[in-house]
């Protein structure tokens, strides 16, 4: 699984704990979308794999079940979301893999 990760300034733990909610691979692209995540569309066969959801100033990372896909793969999603709450952009700039 391709994960872009933030650069370095936004690479690293939230200063206080944000929630994760864990679903089934499956659900996660749906739900990000009903809950204002704006990506490709699925139409083009760009699916989300976790997302970061914002109400104000807290935030909730959405991340698919142990087993869906690898250890290494979560990780990785989970250091991408932690970047959106440190403050990197949507458009993912200067991102790298």
């Amino acid at each position: 699984m391709l994960v872009i990760l933030p650069p370095a300034q936004y690479d690293h733990a939230p200063i206080r704990p944000v929630p994760e909610i864990r679903m089934d691979w499956a659900e996660v692209d749906g739900y990000c979308r009903e809950h204002g995540i704006v990506a490709p569309s699925r139409l083009t066969g760009y699916r989300l794999t976790a997302c970061t959801v914002r109400s104000g100033t807290w935030f909730t990372i959405i991340l698919p079940n142990d087993g869906d896909v690898s250890a290494d793969d979560i990780d990785r999603l989970r250091r991408h979301e932690d970047g959106h709450v440190n403050g990197w952009p949507a458009d993912h700039p200067d991102g790298r893999i």
